[in-house]
């Protein structure tokens, strides 16, 4: 605010001497215009100079007109025009008071310079708008925005902020192209613009992010809802003849309820609209105080998950997975740890949680391939029949250039491909299935193995089942945790959902393993429905590297 004050000081500075400058230049050329009887100077006797000494006062008077049509300001915009029409205006009066056509070069001088004025201030203000308006939809960009809130923000007048973002839009530009991307973000701002009012103000900040500034607070719940059941409708592709389906997450903040400064209420509606994302999307949710903690607790466990990646601290566990008939030993999945005093503070799942909801989980990914395949090599080329399961999150394997990550790892390690199992979820499918099914594909076709974890929990339906290249479905433990006690009031349910789970993977011809199988009673379950493999405590806690080696010895 203070260096704005100081630019605005300095302009009104520059504009009053360049005024002044201009009046001097102007009484000059007039002395000049007097007739030459009046005028008892030697120079002015001579009929070239004075025609020289116009002609560079009224050059220098075009040079001032031009420096006030380059200026921002209001008031040196209105000069740039008014000076140069007032010169032409007095100068052809007193042509045609006094039938001097000596002025008639100066006059047609601050013609071309009020055409040239009128120019700038034309190309200026395209540029201005342009700097405001977002190419695509044509609505106020993420710095417009921004100034607009920064001037609100100094009223009394209450008004909230809606930070809209459209769910999983990365999927549409994937499936359909950019250009059916650049149509759904197009509708949407209209749809948008239909609900709401004229003094309401909606732009575009980002790529499928909009801001919205509702004038008063009253009418913030009605328009939030109006807007998530417009964006519910279908969108026509004329182009491919399809549907296209979005829906929005939508986070709320109000002035001056949540915050003063309109840095502090974008950063409000952005945590509401981090609790929608992270609360499954499609949702609405207005500010609470106790986002802020959420958010810091998260910046804490960013800052710690860098600093293990930069350290190289991450270790590794490796839990044992059982065939359930004849508990021969199949192998063993990688979970990732920390030091067990940073573990107190912040589990290693809310880490993992966390890092999927930024870029820090494609560096865990790519850590974890590092290291563990090479900690693993030398067991893997002892035993070969044994398989090492790596976690991927849903994030990298629908990225490109996962599958030439994983190609590095096994050249760099030595690790051999058809040891390697790698761990998706169905989450998955939720961003670019198409994308997601390619990599998959490719890492079958390298003699890598697919594991589909949490299977009953996410996205996966039969349809998209079957057209997935996985290997091993894995029964997500919450259903195993049902089957804990005996007589259980849910133990019926989820008995039969396991039963349905295991006959399914078997027709689709895949191995099904159930994780997290800690009782008798559960494993007896599970092999009455014919469940090919087990994972948990009851045959096996995680295992350090030189616990697994020799586990694996024995078991020669």
């Amino acid at each position: 605010m203070e260096n704005r004050n100081k630019l605005k000081c300095r302009s009104i500075i520059l504009i009053v001497v360049l005024l002044i400058a201009y009046a001097c230049l102007y009484l000059l050329i007039s002395f000049a215009n007097l007739e030459k009887s009046h005028v008892d100077i030697p120079y002015f006797k001579d009929p070239f100079f004075v025609s020289s000494f116009k002609g560079v006062l009224t050059s220098l008077q075009m040079l001032v007109c031009i420096v006030f049509a380059s200026m921002r300001e209001k008031t040196a915009c209105v000069l740039a025009h008014l000076l140069p029409a007032f010169t032409i205006i007095t100068s052809s009066a007193h042509m045609l008071r006094f039938h001097n056509r000596e002025v008639i070069p100066g006059l047609t001088t601050m013609c071309v310079c009020l055409i040239a004025v009128i120019v700038i201030h034309h190309q200026i203000s395209k540029q201005e708008k342009d700097a405001l308006t977002d190419y695509l939809t044509g609505l106020s960009n993420r710095r417009s925005i921004s100034e607009q809130l920064s001037r609100m923000t100094h009223s009394s007048k209450a008004f909230g902020v809606l930070y809209i973002d459209l769910d999983d839009f990365k999927s549409v530009n994937d499936n359909y192209g950019h250009k059916v991307g650049d149509e759904v973000i197009r509708t949407t701002a209209e749809r948008i613009n239909g609900i709401i009012s004229s003094k309401d103000s909606l732009g575009r900040i980002g790529g499928d992010e909009f801001i919205l500034i509702v004038n008063g607070v009253n009418r913030i719940n009605e328009i939030s809802a109006a807007i998530s059941e417009s964006l519910k409708k279908p969108i026509k592709v004329e182009e491919t003849a399809s549907q296209v389906y979005v829906t929005a997450s939508i986070g709320i903040s109000k002035y001056p309820e949540h915050a003063e400064k309109s840095a502090d209420l974008m950063r409000c509606a952005d945590m509401a609209l981090y609790n929608v994302k992270t609360s499954g999307k499609n949702g609405v949710t207005i500010f609470r105080e106790e986002f802020r903690k959420t958010m810091l607790k998260n910046a804490y466990i960013e800052s710690l998950a860098k600093k293990y990646l930069d350290e190289k601290s991450f270790t590794f566990a490796y839990q044992p997975q059982y065939h359930t008939n004849t508990k021969t030993l199949r192998g063993f999945e990688t979970l990732i740890r920390i030091r067990p005093e940073d573990c107190e503070t912040v589990p290693i799942q809310e880490l993992i949680d966390v890092a999927e909801r930024s870029d820090i989980i494609y560096w865990i990914d790519c850590y974890v391939l590092r290291y563990a395949l090479e900690e693993f090599r030398d067991t893997a080329l002892k035993h070969p029949e044994l398989i090492l399961s790596v976690n991927a999150s849903a994030k990298h394997i629908s990225k490109k250039g996962f599958v030439e990550l994983v190609e590095q790892a096994l050249e760099d390690t030595g690790f051999p491909p058809a040891s390697l199992e790698i761990e998706i979820t169905e989450y998955c499918l939720a961003g670019s299935p198409n994308l997601t099914i390619e990599n998959m594909n490719r890492l079958r076709a390298r003699g890598i193995k697919i594991a589909l974890d949490d299977f009953g929990t996410g996205y996966a339906s039969l349809s998209n089942l079957s057209k997935l290249p996985v290997n091993l479905l894995k029964i997500d433990k919450s259903f195993i945790e049902d089957l804990a006690v005996q007589n259980n009031a849910k133990e019926g349910s989820a008995e039969a959902f396991i039963s349905a789970i295991i006959s399914m993977g078997h027709t689709l011809g895949l191995e099904v393993i159930s994780e997290g199988v800690e009782s008798q009673n559960q494993l007896e379950i599970l092999k009455e429905k014919n469940c090919d493999l087990v994972q948990g405590f009851i045959w096996g806690t995680p295992l350090e590297i030189d616990a697994v080696r020799s586990l694996c010895d024995k078991t020669e």
